[in-house]
């Protein structure tokens, strides 16, 4: 379970752009990524883990990107598994995030945003 980043046609439709338009282009992100990607766009919403699509417009998807890149021009380092080990309780494992992931789902959804772009879609997420 997770969020998905999608092309959206709100000006025609107002539906997801579907694989049959010759876009299947859309970026996953896991629940335990979804506060870090959101934090990186400086997008503020309220439950992301809600079912109603939210969206911007592509235009403004590019400049959250090259706004976050630009700021931190070095690579994600990522980040280590967490493990909480007690011998009389459950044993917690949170996982780390690989170096430069940030980074490669920020790349996605500008090629994401570019692409929408193009076509007047906007960029939504649910």
């Amino acid at each position: 379970m997770g969020i998905q980043f999608y092309a959206l046609d709100r000006a025609a439709t107002g539906d997801a752009v579907l694989p049959e338009a010759g876009f299947d282009r859309q970026v996953d992100v896991s629940v335990g990524r979804i506060r870090l990607v959101f934090g990186a766009l400086d997008i503020d919403s309220a439950d992301p883990y809600n079912d109603d699509p939210n969206w911007v417009s592509a235009f403004d998807m590019i400049c959250r990107v090259d706004r976050y890149l630009a700021a931190h021009p070095e690579k994600d380092p990522g980040s280590d598994d967490q493990v909480d080990w007690h011998p009389r309780r459950a044993t917690w494992i949170q996982g780390g995030r690989r170096p430069g992931y940030l980074d490669e789902k920020l790349e996605e959804l500008r090629t994401l945003a570019e692409r929408c772009a193009q076509h007047g879609w906007d960029v939504a997420w649910a």
